[in-house]
């Protein structure tokens, strides 16, 4: 793996409910009151995953055996939130009508 296919295939792994609201946006111009929930729960989303990694960024320079176990506790972690917020995601579209538009 070289620099840049790590960091997107980490990120396809541990991020990828980030992606749904930016496409679902795309084939779904209209604002209903699904599409205003589903992006409440992807800036949600952004801040958890941000803050996350940013710890892990922070966590790797400050402790210095990091490495031994650390990662492995970061994974299940990341893990753990894409099984939550794909049922968040699944939460919110079953839950708002695509019919209803908000202006």
């Amino acid at each position: 793996m070289n620099a840049f296919t790590g960091p997107v295939l980490a990120f396809l792994a541990t991020g990828n409910y980030l992606l749904f609201w930016p496409l679902y946006r795309i084939f779904h111009p209209k604002k209903t009151q699904r599409r205003q929930a589903l992006f409440r729960l992807f800036v949600f989303e952004v801040v958890i995953y941000g803050l996350l990694t940013g710890l892990l960024i922070i966590a790797v320079y400050r402790i210095p055996d990091f490495h031994h176990g650390g990662f492995l506790l970061a994974e299940i972690v990341y893990l753990v939130l894409v099984v939550i917020f794909w049922i968040a995601t699944y939460g919110v579209w079953a839950d708002n009508s695509p019919y209803e538009v908000d202006l």
